[in-house]
């Protein structure tokens, strides 16, 4: 069955505070369960006309999203000095200050050993390479003043 879902993120904002400096940091840990882009052959079986067409219009809109991200993510890699398309999509504006040059990020990647999901392993595997080759450069005009920061 191709079944399509949307993203899931979570965003922990966590602050540690000094007493022998008298100042805070706050740091934002970010948790992200991407959806797949599975492709839509045929409609789905046992689906009226219009919960077919909200279907197709929830994983267009994923669709569109994941490719929003990848964009952003081979801009960062390539490391050139064009402005990043953040507000293409609302997953790129949250992850914005994850993917800035002072973030780390760690991937893990969930593929499937069956030959019928080897498609989508597939693709998963290609976006999982993009993020592991992005290099920790962004032009300073999309810097993202919400990242982490230190105050008194």
């Amino acid at each position: 069955e191709n079944l399509s879902r949307s993203h899931a993120v979570v965003i922990l904002k966590i602050e540690r505070y000094s007493r022998s400096r008298g100042k805070s940091t706050v740091s934002n840990f970010f948790l992200v369960d991407l959806a797949d882009s599975t492709l839509v052959k045929r409609p789905q079986e046992g689906l009226s006309d219009a919960e077919h067409r909200e279907y197709m219009a929830v994983h267009k809109a994923t669709r569109k999203s994941l490719g929003a991200l990848r964009k952003c993510i081979r801009l960062l890699a390539e490391g050139g000095k064009r402005p990043l398309p953040w507000a293409e999509s609302t997953l790129t504006k949250l992850l914005h200050s994850a993917l800035s040059r002072s973030a780390g990020v760690n991937t893990i990647i969930n593929v499937s050993p069956m030959s019928t999901h080897a498609q989508e392993s597939l693709s998963s595997i290609r976006f999982g390479s993009y993020i592991a080759a992005r290099k920790d450069t962004e032009s300073s005009s999309s810097a993202d003043p919400a990242a982490s920061r230190t105050s008194k």
